[in-house]
């Protein structure tokens, strides 16, 4: 299944420094949440910024995966966003796998 965030709803990311974990709550389009972990943290920053209004619905996600780090930007219809590089990521438990740099679960 490949893996579409756009029209979910952001609800919180919470970030442990001690596991090197960013963990990100959202509603899918049936209104679940649904859990995305990243682990491996290397960094992550959070753009608050809202140059196109507020919102806090996901429009477009990004992803690069090399081989050995996982880079996503997420960009809200606010205009601001997430953006994390890490080692590894997963949804609901279930491991994210990249084929031909599309990722799926």
């Amino acid at each position: 299944m490949t893996l579409n965030l756009h029209d979910w709803t952001l609800l919180d990311v919470r970030v442990d420094w001690a596991l090197g974990t960013v963990e990100i709550h959202a509603l899918d389009p049936a209104s679940s949440v649904r859990r995305l972990v990243f682990e491996s943290l290397v960094d992550v920053l959070i753009d608050r910024r809202e140059p196109w209004g507020s919102s806090n619905s996901i429009n477009e996600v990004t992803w690069n995966h090399d081989g050995e780090a996982l880079s996503v930007k997420i960009e809200l219809q606010s205009g601001g966003g997430v953006r994390i590089t890490a080692g590894s990521c997963n949804l609901d438990g279930a491991e994210c796998i990249f084929r031909h740099g599309i990722p799926g679960i």
